[in-house]
């Protein structure tokens, strides 16, 4: 694994800096110093920061793009497995990489209790993660359980082809049921193509809804 390289007016700064950054302490990590630096004359002339390599332990923190924290698919999953613990569902979590966001699958026998609701429980607790890591990590990450999201994918965008469809023998828009940000999203992605019809957002918070109408000079 590469690891993370950090600078800092000291070694011992850098140190810090990157245990920061990972979110880690030193006995989850290998340091490597790579420059001790310089203090220069007089504390400022000839001056140059130290440098030091840091790389997490956890293998599965391997071969993650350079603009993604390295430790963020452990330290999110450590997270979501407590969270899990607490709400008394016994679990396993597996997490990857898919188009640069971090995907964390749960395996449980209980999976129902997370997404047969309306609005899924799965919904606020991948809300809630993101929160938790908001600070620490880039990337968005993405709670998913019984190919919950592929079925979602492809529910909502049947309803985005059927709804334009609609519209253009009518001629007259459709205002769709209030919908959650990502599901608003499958279907603006899924109708942005077509020549014939537009899709904007109405509303605030959990009342927003999508309106599918015809493009102006079309039909």
């Amino acid at each position: 694994m590469k690891g993370l390289e950090i600078t800092g007016r000291t070694v011992e700064e850098a140190i810090q800096k990157g245990l920061k950054k990972l979110g880690l302490d030193h006995k989850e990590v290998e340091i490597k110093i790579l420059d001790e630096g310089k203090a220069g004359l007089f504390g400022l002339m000839g001056a140059s920061p130290a440098k030091v390599k840091i790389s997490p332990k956890n293998p599965s923190a391997q071969n993650t793009p350079n603009n993604i924290s390295p430790v963020s698919g452990v330290q999110a999953k450590k997270f979501l497995e407590e969270i899990l613990c607490l709400m008394g569902i016994d679990n396993k979590v597996e997490s990857f990489l898919q188009d640069e966001q971090l995907v964390l699958n749960i395996k449980t026998a209980d999976s129902a209790l997370l997404i047969e609701k309306n609005p899924p429980p799965l919904n606020s607790l991948q809300l809630l993660l993101n929160l938790i890591v908001a600070k620490t990590y880039q990337q968005k990450i993405i709670l998913d359980t019984e190919n919950y999201r592929k079925c979602q994918k492809e529910k909502f965008m049947t309803l985005a082809k059927n709804s334009a469809e609609k519209v253009k023998k009518t001629k007259k828009e459709i205002m769709l049921e209030p919908l959650p940000p990502q599901e608003r999203k499958i279907i603006h992605l899924a109708l942005q193509s077509d020549p014939n019809v537009q899709t904007a957002s109405k509303g605030e918070g959990s009342h927003r809804r999508i309106i599918i109408s015809l493009k102006n000079n079309t039909i």
